[in-house]
């Protein structure tokens, strides 16, 4: 879990619905990215080049434990490499 959700708002929602469902979610805990249809998926957008740069460096020879050390943040608060173990076919 990122702590991150986004909130894509409809066109046609009413902004007393946007209001109760981004308060919602913050109470929540959650950090809400709110956008519109046309611009979502503005979390992937970010965390797909962190990971696709977290999987170069284990390529390159770096521990799943060192790649997780250096890319942990709000975005990534989990080691989601330290359990990761390459099969022989990689």
């Amino acid at each position: 879990m990122t702590g991150f959700v986004e909130w894509v708002v409809p066109a046609q929602a009413s902004s007393n619905a946007s209001a109760r469902i981004r308060q919602w979610l913050t109470d929540l805990g959650l950090a809400v990215i709110e956008q519109d249809e046309a611009r979502a998926f503005a979390v992937n957008r970010m965390l797909l080049p962190i990971q696709n740069e977290c999987f170069t460096a284990l390529r390159a020879g770096v521990t799943a434990a060192r790649v997780d050390e250096a890319s942990m943040s709000k975005l990534l608060p989990s080691a989601s490499l330290r359990s990761w173990t390459p099969s022989a076919s990689t």
